[in-house]
C-alpha cells in the first residue's frame, strides 16, 4: 500500500508500507519511504506541446473557479443564471496539485456549467475569459480531460477499495488500457477525410466512453455554435486536428504510464494464493 505525506519542508513523499498474514493473524508493516520530487501539472502531465496545452487548461479552469469562490455577488449571479436556466446548482472547482485525479471531478463540473459561465462573462463584459471559453480547441480539450479521467477515476475507485484481490490488478489494468485504447486512439479516429458538416465545417470525430463528455459535446456542436454560443474555430479544420493529436497523445502517454508503474501485474495475476477467494475465512472476518 502507498500513501502520499508532505514534510514540514514542504517535500513530497511516498510512504510504504505493506498488510500480510502471519499465524493467522492480519499484519501491517512500514517498508520504507522515498522522495517524489515534483508532482504538480508540469510533472503530471509529462513535458513538451502536450504538458503545455493541459497547463493552459488547468490555469483556465482555476482562473474562472477563483474569480467565482472570491466574490459572493459573483457567486449570486451564477446561482441566479443556473435558476434562470434551469440547471442544478453547480460549485466550480479548482484542480488541487496533491490530488492529480481532482482534475477529473473539477473538469467534469466546468463542462456541465461552461455555457451558463461563459454566458455570464458575455454580460459582464469579461471578453478575455469569455473568448478563451468559446475556442473551440480549449473546449474539446476540456471536455476530453473530463472524459478519460473517469475512466482513471473508475480504475482509481477499484484500487481503494477495502478488500482488493491482487490478482486483479492486471486484468483491471488491461482493460482499463483497452479502454483508453478503442475510446481515444482508435484506427477510427482518422483526421484524413473527416466529412463536413452543413455548415461547411468539420465534423467532431467519434470517441469517448458512451454518454461521456466527449459524447456531449459532438452532439452539442453544429458548425460554428455550441448550443446557443458562438465558436471561435477555423473553417479548415486545423484547431479540430490539434485538439484530437493532444488527445491522442495525452492518452498514449496515460498508457505508458500505467504500463510503467505496474511493470509487476503480470507476476501479480499469477499468485492465486493471495486472491480474496482463498484467503482462510477467520482472516476474512477479520479484514
Amino acid at each position: 500500500m502507498v500513501d502520499e505525506s508532505i514534510d514540514i519542508s514542504t517535500m513530497k513523499h511516498l510512504i510504504f508500507y505493506v498488510t500480510y498474514i502471519e499465524c493467522g493473524c492480519v499484519k501491517t508493516s512500514y517498508l520504507g519511504i522515498v522522495n517524489i520530487g515534483d508532482s504538480g501539472a508540469a510533472n503530471a502531465y509529462g513535458d513538451g506541446e502536450c504538458a503545455t496545452q493541459c497547463m493552459t487548461i488547468d490555469k483556465l479552469v482555476n482562473k474562472v473557479a477563483a474569480y467565482f469562490s472570491k466574490s459572493s455577488k459573483r457567486l449570486a449571479q451564477l446561482m441566479e443564471i443556473e435558476m434562470e436556466h434551469d440547471y442544478t446548482k453547480l460549485k466550480l472547482q479548482r484542480i488541487q496539485d496533491t490530488r492529480w485525479l481532482s482534475r477529473g471531478g473539477a473538469f467534469s463540473k466546468f463542462c456541465e456549467c461552461l455555457e451558463l459561465v461563459a454566458e455570464l462573462f458575455k454580460r459582464s463584459g469579461k471578453l478575455q475569459l469569455y473568448n478563451k471559453l468559446k475556442t473551440l480547441k480549449n473546449m474539446y480539450v476540456l471536455h476530453f480531460l473530463a472524459d478519460v479521467l473517469q475512466v482513471m477515476s473508475s480504475l482509481n475507485q477499484k484500487f481503494q477499495e477495502k478488500l482488493i484481490d491482487i490478482t486483479m490488478v492486471g486484468p483491471l489494468c488491461r482493460e482499463t488500457i483497452v479502454k483508453l485504447n478503442q475510446y481515444y486512439i482508435s484506427d477510427e479516429i482518422d483526421l484524413n477525410g473527416n466529412p463536413i458538416d452543413g455548415r461547411s465545417y468539420p465534423h467532431i470525430l467519434d470517441g469517448g466512453s458512451k454518454d461521456g463528455f466527449l459524447h456531449a459535446l459532438r452532439a452539442s456542436i453544429k458548425g460554428d455554435a455550441y448550443r446557443t454560443m458562438q465558436l471561435i474555430r477555423s473553417e479548415d479544420g486545423s484547431d479540430l486536428q490539434g485538439a484530437v493529436q493532444f488527445q491522442i497523445s495525452f492518452t498514449s502517454t496515460l498508457i505508458a504510464a500505467i504500463r510503467q508503474r505496474l511493470q509487476d501485474i503480470g507476476i501479480l495475476s499469477k499468485m492465486q494464493v493471495l486472491a480474496l477467494v482463498n484467503l482462510p475465512i477467520l482472516v476474512k472476518e477479520n479484514k
